[in-house]
């Protein structure tokens, strides 16, 4: 955080733009990863960012989606990290199988 000594704004021409009449320092707040926040931006209007967004959304997006609603993927009936584990990749090679199949 930025702040202005009173003593600046009382001499600047500026002053009524900046807090009015009734202020007496100016006060900026930049977060702390406010750059990588940028960065991040930047590199999101990229082609390449979309390009890799669009193939993300078909292969990663619809096979979840896929496997939720067909596969039974929506809960897991199992307790624990193994066998919740477990029955995700059952999900998966049940979903792979099939598009094994459609591919021949």
């Amino acid at each position: 955080m930025y702040a202005s000594e009173s003593k600046d704004c009382k001499q600047c021409a500026l002053r009524t733009r900046c807090f009015g009449k009734t202020g007496n320092r100016k006060t900026v707040q930049r977060p702390l990863f406010q750059e990588a926040r940028e960065r991040n931006v930047a590199r999101s209007r990229s082609d390449e960012y979309r390009a890799i967004q669009k193939a993300r959304r078909v292969w990663c997006e619809g096979s979840f989606g896929t496997m939720k609603r067909c596969h039974n993927l929506t809960y897991t009936y199992k307790k624990g990290i193994w066998n919740a584990t477990e029955h995700c990749l059952l999900s998966a090679l049940a979903l792979n199988i099939k598009r094994m199949i459609k591919a021949i």
